[in-house]
């Protein structure tokens, strides 16, 4: 990657120049060189109209205010942080976040709870693996995707949780008040395999290391005759690149180009070819939704770009692939900025106005479940029809409530029909 601090300073120092301005022209001290700006002069030529009113204002909130707007006016989805805001983005961004230590996932409509991190507070709730959650916050929580259930779960502050949670015995659902912590949370929320061999992987985001652990997952399950992959990415963030290169890797011709990102000016920053190695093999179908951002949104733009053998299905991404930039203003503000742009495989840029269109639209008001239509007996011999009819209905129970995963298992049930076992890519020798 190309090393573009100076490129940055400089952009810094200009921010940090114009927010000074502002203050100067918002205090009435703004020098008549200054005042030549026709931005700043407007700024004058408002105040002035106040002034002349006898409208009082807020110097320091109509300074944040002014300068937002002059941000907003260039990038739409720019925003001033504050120190607390910045922290909390950074560490979210490195994986940290408050949380409840749980794992979950989503079967029959219900979630469950898989894993109980160190360091959580249901251990000493004596919550356990197995248990049911029925109520979140007040919310009922059955047949809900595992993403909105997640995020109830989570929380940008720390602070208590209420949940109403039944024992895998069966029991009365207990209410539990537990608070969240600010824990590292797991890059890889969730594995599963499902019936008719269909594996899926959601990540929380990616961090440093994601992209190994995730490549050796999908290639194990490829050597042990899978059929097709879903990589569900909604929700997800993270900040790794070299995760989003080794997986967008899996599906890219050896050495074909992946993306490119570019400053302002056009100058490539960062530019990434497919590694030389073994494809995928299988088809992968990812799930996006609008919050998918950051690394995990650059990759399935890399991925619908690039990728062969891809489908995208879900909604459109937040918008905020790797272009954004946290610039200090101040020593308790930022302004967090598109910057950048990305350039991906097919020819498309995102400058961070728009998020990625996956191929295939899932409406927030979809049915969330299909019926199984029983197949065809003739010719047939009917002890086989009747497994595969158990294997549907078992596959069913476990997307219920997520219109979308049910929409990514329909796809790779259908490749799989028409026996596409290998897609994209021939594996090298």
């Amino acid at each position: 990657m190309k090393n573009s601090r100076a490129k940055q300073s400089g952009r810094g120092a200009l921010f940090l120049g114009l927010g000074t301005y502002c203050a100067l022209i918002l205090a009435g001290q703004a020098a008549t060189e200054a005042i030549a700006d026709p931005v700043l002069q407007g700024a004058q030529e408002a105040l002035e109209v106040l002034r002349a009113n006898h409208i009082e204002y807020v110097p320091e909130s109509t300074r944040h205010q002014a300068m937002e707007a002059i941000f907003r006016s260039v990038d739409p989805h720019s925003r001033i942080l504050d120190r607390e805001a910045a922290q909390l983005k950074e560490a979210r961004e490195m994986g940290m976040c408050n949380h409840l230590g749980l794992s979950i996932t989503v079967s029959n409509g219900v979630p469950r709870i898989t894993e109980i991190h160190p360091g959580s507070p249901a251990i000493e709730e004596g919550v356990e693996v197995g248990d049911e959650i029925i109520e979140v916050e007040g919310v009922n929580v059955t047949d809900r995707d595992v993403v909105s259930v997640a995020r109830l779960l989570h929380g940008d502050t720390a602070g208590p949780v209420s949940l109403r949670v039944r024992s895998a015995e069966g029991r009365e659902p207990l209410g539990i008040l537990m608070e969240r912590q600010s824990l590292r949370i797991p890059a890889l929320a969730e594995t599963r395999e499902f019936p008719n061999e269909i594996v899926y992987a959601r990540l929380n985001g990616l961090f440093a290391g994601t992209g190994e652990e995730v490549v050796k997952r999908l290639r194990g399950w490829f050597d042990a005759g899978k059929s097709g992959a879903v990589l569900d990415l909604r929700g997800a963030g993270g900040s790794d690149l070299d995760s989003a290169d080794m997986l967008a890797g899996l599906v890219g011709e050896p050495r074909s180009f992946l993306y490119s990102l570019r400053d302002t000016e056009d100058q490539e920053l960062r530019v990434q070819r497919a590694e030389p190695g073994p494809a995928l093999g299988m088809p992968l179908v990812v799930l996006v939704d609008g919050e998918t951002k950051r690394a995990s949104e650059l990759l399935a733009a890399a991925l619908k770009g690039s990728g062969r053998g891809v489908i995208l299905v879900g909604r459109t991404t937040s918008g905020d692939p790797e272009v954004r930039e946290r610039i200090r203003l101040s020593e308790e503000e930022w302004v967090y900025l598109a910057v950048r742009k990305l350039v991906v495989g097919d020819g498309t840029q995102y400058t961070g106005a728009d998020g990625v269109e996956p191929h295939i639209v899932v409406a927030h008001d979809a049915p969330a479940y299909t019926e199984i239509t029983r197949p065809i007996t003739l010719f047939t011999d009917r002890r086989q029809t009747t497994e595969e009819e158990v294997r549907m209905e078992r596959l069913r129970e476990q997307t219920r409530g997520d219109a979308v995963l049910t929409r990514a298992v329909d796809i790779l049930l259908g490749l799989r029909a028409l026996n596409f076992h290998s897609y994209g890519r021939p594996p090298s020798s």
